[in-house]
């Protein structure tokens, strides 16, 4: 795993620490449309994936590509 501080999304969009993200989660019904602050990115064998602050103080890792930026 590499810690990176951006990266390039689906549709050649950058994105970097602190961006404000929207969560767009099939998978996951409790994140879904939850909005925050982007603090780490991790990237490795397996994809992508980004850590959100969200405004409600919590914090949790998801795959970059269930997030838009704003």
């Amino acid at each position: 795993m590499i810690n990176i501080y951006s990266i390039e999304i689906k549709g050649g969009n950058i994105m970097a620490l602190n961006d404000q993200v929207e969560v767009i989660s099939t998978s996951n019904e409790d994140l879904d449309g939850k909005q925050g602050t982007v603090t780490g990115i991790i990237s490795g064998d397996h994809g992508t994936e980004i850590k959100v602050l969200f405004e409600t103080g919590d914090e949790t890792w998801i795959d970059a590509n269930e997030v838009i930026t704003f």
